[in-house]
């Protein structure tokens, strides 16, 4: 039964994929994501089943279209792959089913979404920060009440709080880095779509796990940009994709949050 779940979970990991990589590429173009059916950018072909396998068609094909022969992006390869192995470590990590489920669907899957909008196009579409807040209490709201593992979880009125801290905390400092660095440089450093995923952060962890997750995303970005600086692929104007940092620093946390704020600690604790 367990290798079969596993199965299972590896198949839903797909299919969320398949459907990030077509998000990605329908958002920004304001397409429907429900219809047409899948189907090449270049020659408009509708991709049959055979062809639209996640992550084994791109293979299968030689990462070509079947009728035109246009290259497919590696990308979608990409997303669909993160999606899977980023499913299976939820599986494995965050049981009860129940709680896998619900931080698939409300965190991993928009998370994964907006790092590679981000990415890819520069945006953090409202549509997906805004409930993704309301996501955030919610999801916050059942890890403490029902899979926090103590024997007195907090009340739903604490629960709510401390989302609702995480969420101004998130907003507030991001809004005000933003300001500031607008002030000082005289052009914007850091869009609104930044802003709401700093609350989206904070809804999802509280205030005390996103400081630390902010913290993450930037050492991160920084090492970066400064990599990239170095190769002569950008320059120090480059503006890059803070939210795809964010994003995937908040879905660091969610698998490592504990050992790696421990370790954080222990390395402040010895430069005392």
């Amino acid at each position: 039964m367990e290798i079969l779940s596993l199965i299972y979970v590896i198949l839903l990991g797909m299919l969320l994929g398949s459907f990030t990589g077509l998000a990605v590429v329908r958002i920004p173009l304001g397409e429907s994501l429900w219809a047409p059916r899948s189907h090449c950018r270049h020659c408009k072909h509708t991709l049959s089943w055979y062809e639209n396998i996640p992550l084994i068609s791109y293979l299968a094909l030689g990462a070509r279209c079947r009728h035109c022969k246009s290259s497919i992006g590696f990308r979608y390869w990409i997303i669909e792959g993160s999606m899977t192995l980023l499913t299976v470590g939820a599986y494995l990590t965050l049981s009860p089913w129940t709680r896998f489920i619900l931080w698939e669907l409300a965190f991993i899957l928009p998370m994964v979404l907006l790092v590679f909008l981000d990415w890819k196009k520069k945006i953090l579409p409202d549509a997906i920060t805004l409930p993704g807040i309301a996501l955030g209490f919610l999801t916050h709201w059942a890890e403490g009440r029902y899979f926090s593992g103590t024997p007195w979880p907090l009340g739903s009125g604490s629960l709510i709080l401390e989302s609702l801290w995480g969420a101004v905390a998130g907003g507030v400092t991001l809004y005000l880095v933003a300001a500031i660095y607008q002030w000082s440089r005289g052009h914007m450093g850091m869009g609104g779509g930044d802003i709401k995923l700093g609350a989206m952060i904070g809804a999802f962890f509280g205030w005390k796990a996103v400081f630390f997750i902010f913290f993450i995303a930037s050492v991160t970005g920084t090492v970066y940009g400064l990599i990239m600086i170095l190769m002569k692929r950008h320059s120090r104007s480059t503006q890059l994709p803070f939210g795809s940092f964010l994003g995937a620093a908040a879905i660091l946390y969610l698998f490592y949050g504990a050992p790696l704020l421990q370790a954080y600690l222990g390395i402040l604790k010895m430069y005392r």
